[in-house]
């Protein structure tokens, strides 16, 4: 009975385990659908802020 119980208890950490993984690359995944990459200064930011992103001086290495 207790090899029995062991079992189901193994069975079901492994599943929550699989989930938790799940979790993490689908939040990964889903992050990185949306949020874009500056091409001045190489920043991650919202989709939504696109038109109002300014790239700050210290990343950008424009001389004029």
């Amino acid at each position: 009975m207790s090899d029995h119980l062991g079992t189901i208890y193994l069975t079901i950490m492994f599943l929550n385990f699989l989930y938790l993984v799940v979790l993490l690359y689908g939040g990964i995944w889903y992050t990185n659908q949306q949020t874009v990459q500056c091409p001045r200064c190489g920043v991650k930011y919202p989709k939504y802020h696109v038109g109002n992103h300014e790239c700050h001086p210290s990343l950008v290495g424009d001389d004029d």
